[in-house]
């Protein structure tokens, strides 16, 4: 088979120096690689074996362990060329002085280097170029090396790298030549490539092709040249540089024993050109075979053929490579740059193309578009890109500067030519070096018994790093697709975490991915590691702790893998990410304390056994759930603390596996990665699935805080800071998930009450152990305010001197939540200090913040007013305290009489006084005044009621009861049933002196014996209706007042004619005045409002009471109609009334 073992090896320039190298014509060995003044090489790893920087399924990226010290002591600056030859596994560097071979595949960090000496008289601006050569016959395996000087066209020729002293080569002039080159003229070799048998072909700027044979039909050294390949004379006459290069030589098929190679060249414009070489002839002679060489103009055919080409427009094609894919007879792959310069804005394409080429045409196989790199790194990169193709063939390695794109070949359609198809790679990925690599060279391997295809990268900085393919494993699984984005996306993420530590290989993703293939990516990449079904992760680890951590290490790497990547979407998937990160370090932190702790341990063991977790029944129980189960450790924590909690397990014991678990496995994360991210979106915590929070709760509260006079020891008290925090940020994050996404949830309402009802105890615990300075941190933190003004007023009541230094300490964390947090801290304060009837330093205290409790007592509650009219009126702010003052009045449900008509007085007092003044609001205060004076006529007829029934009792009112009140001190005219069904109700609050409403008291008014008030019962009633707003119950209170007081309240049988004619006349009138209807008439004064209530009762019949809700009263009404109905029609009861009336008015005169 033909050799193309030297990659294309170009010229590179030479640094700006002024002296050439000083070195003598010799050759030297260096092998130590060591250099104490070079401080450059931090990033070098000397290992004696290959160490791994990236692998997945289909290819693994390492670096090889030889690092000769040309590499390890070069600078910065240093301009460096180099190759590797995979036939000998030897690779070379050239720098301005020597040129340096060694055997890369060495696992000795410091390998043995021979050093070839450049001439001390090459200042050419461009370093030699060198090519390996087979060893020759009878010799060791070692390989030949040819020096080819750039600019002058010098050849030498070493026939053995590491024997050439022994064998006489160092000065031998006949292994030396110098190829025809116009140097004068500006040319000079661009590249080399070795082509044995042939010899070496090297190419000028000029587009020349020299084919050097290294040996004669002997196969002894010796060095002639053959030029292949001319370029146009016009070029070599007016010293024009040609636009297009020659980009590749490769040797083609061997054919004829031996005899027969074949040799192609391809430039950059297209032009392939294929020389048939004879390498014996009857005079000993090689030479080429022009009839069986031919050309082609590769371009037209492409332009004509590639997909996607729009005719008119036009395309600058432009070759980089070319490979013969030798298993078939002429095909090649080409590596195109084709710009689509018509289109609209351009089109850059780097091109896959599999041509048929021969003397009678070319034929376009397929084509594919490369996706994994930046078009525009083609024009801004250092090197062009190159293609490799090592056997088998079936996969393509194509190098741009730091970048290698790896894509498999579909050689099908030329396998089976009668079958259309487009050509379309199986797989295509790519492997991106950091830019602190800087590429000096390449190199290739073919597969063979012990190794797979593989290019090979020569770094300044990092020595040789070897990419190589894996070959595909086939599989019956049709359903995934190799080149779906997801498992691609996949395989990159994995690497990035899990050689995280690799100072090569940038793995972070440079190209647009659609948010879904991402996401689904991420999720499948979490849920591997946890499951411990990833590809880089074993089932187990001998060691469980070693196991969890480095799953703790690599869930954190993503977390910071994703905030580098996907900066858009970390909302979305940073904090799943951290979930699960917060259960591997959950369970890291329950292993570690029950591995130490047998007891633990074996409870532990049934829990895990008890769950529904399918573990194999015959292995380490523990050992499995550890490695694959840990994603329920929710539910397994839950169970062991109630499990260790019901078998009497010392409670401080308990506490610290609760601390160790919650707070550094859980917490931590929390605080680490999602709490200083306001971006994030609340999530629910994993903890709440199960009754956890609950749990720890009740751990608490026996351990801390119903513990009496114990002193805690140092981790007691720790772990009791640590738990307060945690309590506080489960049952915090629980309230704001729910009041973001579930506000109407009644299970929200319940977690408020119970955090308030809870925090208390946490912070009191805090207190009660003299950690205040630890509580008000976390209640700061988080803004429980109500909690921070607890801590401050517990400390500063524990203060009795209020001039000392405690005191004002004090003084001043209040001053600075009142500067810090404004009226969210005052209000709290305030609330607190209502709550607890502490009503002087709500008032008096802190009256430089005084614009805080203004706003607090205008925006607040009932609450608020009862203390606000105080400091109004301090203020002297009549106006806000009347309004205060009738609102806390009006609101107050525990307020007695007594106390409701002292603020109804004070209102009417301070409205008066606000009255003429210039902040008096004309219509409030009046409404003020006369809501104030309406409410205390209510209270004070109500106040004479309840003395009334209490006087026979010297005003005890646990004496009386219901059934005496109604048997002692109700109409008797009315029966049991009615009376208990409108009285009882009220009866309570009547004796505990609370305000009854309108319609209640009216009830007991109308209903008492008339001489309980001494027959004011109804007048009481009419005031009460009186003062009324609503017109229509003002209507519907008065008339039914006045039907009582005529059904129930009076005897009328005095109007029957019979007895109406044995009285006098005196003794009728007299009769007529002492009905409680004369007197109360009389009392009102003939109120005309209220008489012609009275007229419309009589008059109509009736009232309307569709507004009245109580149907009992309602049902009493219509039986009291009835009578009415009665005395109607028995008494003329309308003109007896009518003269009732006017009696009345001649006895006010």
């Amino acid at each position: 088979m033909p050799s193309s073992s030297g990659s294309i090896f170009r010229a590179r320039k030479r640094p700006n120096t002024g002296n050439s190298s000083t070195s003598d014509d010799t050759i030297g060995v260096a092998t130590d690689s060591s250099n104490g003044n070079n401080t450059t090489r931090g990033t070098i790893n000397s290992s004696k074996a290959a160490r791994e920087l990236t692998k997945n399924k289909k290819y693994c990226v390492s670096r090889l362990p030889a690092l000769p010290s040309v590499l390890e002591n070069s600078q910065p600056s240093e301009v460096l060329n180099a190759y590797s030859d995979h036939e000998s596994n030897y690779s070379l560097v050239v720098n301005e002085n020597t040129i340096n071979v060694w055997s890369y595949k060495s696992t000795d960090p410091s390998p043995l280097a021979i050093q070839f000496p450049i001439e001390s008289g090459n200042s050419a601006p461009l370093l030699p170029l060198a090519i390996l050569t087979k060893p020759s016959s009878g010799t060791s395996q070692d390989p030949g090396l040819v020096i080819i000087y750039s600019n002058t066209g010098k050849v030498k020729f070493y026939e053995s790298v590491q024997h050439a002293p022994a064998l006489g080569l160092i000065n031998d002039k006949s292994l030396e030549l110098t190829i025809p080159i116009n140097s004068g003229r500006g040319e000079y070799i661009t590249l080399a490539e070795n082509v044995e048998p042939a010899g070496i072909v090297v190419a000028t700027s000029w587009k020349r092709c020299i084919l050097i044979s290294l040996r004669d039909f002997k196969s002894k050294p010796s060095l002639s040249t053959i030029e292949l390949l001319n370029s146009s004379g016009i070029s070599r006459l007016f010293l024009l540089k040609p636009k297009d290069e020659i980009v590749s030589i490769k040797s083609g098929k061997l054919t004829n024993h031996g005899m027969t190679q074949e040799i192609i060249i391809q430039d950059s414009a297209g032009a392939f050109n294929l020389f048939t070489y004879q390498l014996l002839s009857a005079n000993g002679n090689p030479y080429v075979e022009k009839k069986l060489s031919f050309k082609q103009h590769l371009s037209s055919y492409v332009e004509n053929s590639v997909d996607g080409y729009l005719p008119g427009s036009s395309l600058n094609i432009k070759f980089l490579d070319l490979w013969p894919l030798l298993n078939y007879d002429g095909v090649y792959l080409g590596l195109c740059d084709i710009n689509e310069s018509m289109k609209s804005g351009g089109s850059k394409n780097l091109l896959l193309l599999t041509l048929k080429i021969d003397s009678t045409g070319v034929l376009l196989y397929g084509s594919h578009k490369l996706l994994r790199y930046e078009p525009d790194s083609i024009e801004s990169s250092t090197n062009k890109p190159k293609l490799f193709l090592p056997k088998p063939g079936k996969t393509a390695f194509i190098t741009l500067d730091n970048t290698v794109i790896i894509t498999d070949i579909d050689t099908s359609y030329i396998e089976n030519p009668t079958t259309f198809s487009y050509y379309k790679p199986r797989w295509e990925d790519v492997i991106r070096l950091k830019s602190s690599v800087e590429v000096i060279g390449l190199g290739y391997e073919n597969q063979s018994s012990n190794s797979n295809p593989a290019i090979l990268i020569i770094s300044k900085n990092f020595g040789v790093l070897r990419v190589e393919r894996f070959p595909e494993i086939e599989s019956t699984d049709d359903s995934q697709d190799p080149t779906d984005p997801l498992l691609i996306v996949k395989s990159h993420i994995e690497q990035g975490i899990f050689y995280a530590d690799s100072t090569e290989i940038e793995f972070d993703i440079y190209r647009e991915v659609p948010q879904s293939v991402l996401i689904f990516a991420m999720e499948k990449v979490v849920k591997e590691i946890i499951n411990s079904t990833s590809p880089y992760l074993p089932s187990f680890l001998p060691s469980t702790a070693a196991f969890l951590n480095q799953k703790s290490k690599l869930y954190q790497e993503l977390i910071s893998y994703s905030e580098r990547n996907f900066t858009s979407i970390c909302p979305k998937i940073v904090p799943k990410i951290v979930e699960y990160l917060e259960k591997v370090e959950a369970a890291e932190n329950l292993w570690a304390y029950v591995d130490e702790n047998h007891e633990v341990k074996k409870i532990l063991e049934s829990v895990v056994k008890s769950s529904d977790l399918s573990l194999s029944e015959t292995g380490d129980v523990l050992r499995q759930y550890f490695s694959k189960g840990v994603e329920s450790i929710n539910g397994v924590l839950t169970d062991l603390i109630v499990q260790l909690a019901s078998t009497g397990y010392s409670l401080t014991s308990l506490t610290d596996l609760i601390v160790k678990v919650t707070y550094n496995g859980i917490y931590l994360n929390e605080a680490k990665y999602i709490i200083n991210h306001p971006e994030y979106p609340i999530t629910k915590l994993w903890i709440y699935d199960t009754e956890l929070v609950v749990r720890i709760d009740e751990i608490f509260t026996k351990e801390y805080y119903h513990s009496k006079g114990t002193i805690l020891t140092e981790s007691r008290s720790v772990n009791l800071i640590k738990l307060t925090e945690v309590l506080y940020y489960f049952v915090t994050n629980a309230i704001r998930y729910m009041q973001f996404y579930d506000k109407e949830s009644p299970q929200l309402v319940e977690y408020a009450k119970w955090f308030k009802e809870r925090k208390h105890q946490w912070i009191d615990a805090l207190l009660k152990n003299f950690l205040s300075k630890e509580a008000l941190s976390i209640a700061e933190r988080y803004r429980d305010f109500s909690s921070v003004a607890f801590v401050l007023d517990t400390e500063r009541s524990k203060i009795v001197d209020k001039n000392s230094r405690e005191y004002n300490e004090v003084t001043d964390k209040y001053a600075y939540f009142f500067d810090e947090y404004k009226y969210d801290f005052a209000s709290n304060l305030y609330d607190y200090y209502l709550k607890n009837d502490k009503i002087q330093p709500l008032l008096l205290d802190f009256t430089n913040h005084k614009a805080y409790l203004n706003e607090f007592l205008q925006k607040g509650s009932y609450k608020t007013t009862t203390v606000a009219w105080i400091r109004y009126l301090l203020d002297q702010d009549f106006g806000k305290a009347s309004e205060s003052l009738v609102k806390s009045a009006t609101h107050s449900k525990h307020d007695n009489l007594d106390n409701k008509e002292l603020k109804y007085s004070l209102a009417k007092l301070s409205a008066i006084a606000t009255k003429g003044t210039n902040k008096a609001n004309t219509k409030l205060i009046d409404e003020l005044l006369s809501q104030s004076e309406n409410s205390l006529v209510s209270i004070r007829c109500q106040s004479k009621l309840r003395e009334s029934l209490l006087r026979d009792f010297h005003g005890e009112a646990k004496v009386l009861n219901f059934d005496l009140a109604v048997n002692s001190y109700t109409n008797p005219s009315v029966d049991f049933g009615t009376k208990t069904k409108l009285l009882e109700d009220s009866f309570k609050a009547l004796i505990d002196n609370k305000q009854l409403s309108s319609l209640e008291l009216i009830n007991w008014l109308t209903l008492i014996k008339p001489s309980v008030l001494g027959n004011n019962g109804f007048v009481y009633a009419l005031k009460v209706a009186a003062v009324e707003t609503n017109e229509r119950k003002y209507q519907y209170f008065a008339q039914l007042i006045w039907l009582r007081l005529i059904t129930v309240a009076d005897d009328w049988s005095i109007l029957n004619k019979d007895n109406l004619g044995s009285s006098t006349d005196i003794q009728v009138q007299d009769r007529i005045r002492k009905t409680v209807l004369f007197h109360t008439l009389k009392e009102i004064s003939l109120d005309s409002r209220l008489v012609s209530q009275l007229r419309s009762l009589i008059i109509e019949k009736g009232f309307d009471d569709e507004e009245e809700d109580d149907i009992d009263v309602k049902e009493f009404n219509e039986q009291l109609l009835a009578q009415l109905d009665s005395l109607r029609e028995g008494y003329d009861f309308e003109d007896w009334l009518q003269s009732i009336e006017q009696d009345v008015k001649n006895n006010l005169v």
